[in-house]
């Protein structure tokens, strides 16, 4: 439901019935309303089933660790957004937002959906993984935010200034020169990299950082 009304607001119809690689792929493309209008009745069908009582121990929730309230309060307010996004098209918007209202919504810090990366080499954040490796793999901001400071015919020296910490013309066909103390680096949220305390260091260990984080559904 998440992810397929994720694609609905970036592309409006899509394919998502069909695999790529299929004979089919990539029509026929779904009608973005009947797209939202499956993804309510699944988190409906979801909250139903989640409020039963089960003696099955859930393992591998890397998230909430199986606790069946915590994923009740991410389907309805994943549900509750989805509300929302359709305001203008449901008539019935009123009522239906006052049923999910009234229930237990994620409300508090606790209740967040986020998947949090570990500290542990090779499982942090993939920002974390790109910038602090040792080489600064991190992508950095691209021309056209340079192209918006200075305007389409930048001066050497205004190339110059910006050349260490938010990348080189695209056009520039030198090596990669030695800046890694002046790149560009993501900090504490939600890479879980260092707090910017003005220390002319190049970390190559998370030994000042937090454990990054992805949010999905947050309080």
């Amino acid at each position: 439901a998440y992810f397929n009304t994720i694609l609905v607001d970036l592309w409006g119809d899509v394919p998502v019935d069909v695999s790529a690689g299929t004979p089919d792929y990539p029509t026929p493309f779904q009608p973005g309303m009947v797209i939202y209008q499956n993804a309510l009745a699944d988190l409906d069908l979801a909250i139903q089933m989640l409020e039963r009582l089960s003696p099955v121990v859930v393992t591998g929730d890397l998230i909430f660790q199986g606790k069946s309230s915590a994923w009740q309060k991410v389907a309805r307010s994943l549900k509750l957004q989805l509300l929302m996004t359709t305001r203008l098209v449901n008539s019935n918007i009123a009522a239906d937002i006052k049923a999910i209202v009234d229930d237990e919504l994620i409300s508090v810090p606790g209740d967040d959906f986020s998947f949090v990366f570990s500290k542990a080499p090779g499982q942090n954040h993939p920002w974390f993984e790109l910038a602090y490796s040792g080489d600064n793999r991190f992508q950095y901001i691209d021309y056209q935010v340079i192209e918006a400071l200075y305007g389409d015919d930048p001066t050497e020296e205004e190339l110059k200034y910006l050349g260490g910490f938010l990348g080189r013309d695209r056009a520039n066909p030198r090596g990669i020169p030695d800046d890694g103390d002046q790149r560009l680096l993501p900090g504490l949220y939600p890479a879980g990299g260092l707090f910017d305390t003005e220390r002319l260091i190049f970390p190559k260990d998370n030994t000042d950082g937090d454990n990054g984080v992805f949010p999905i559904l947050t309080s």
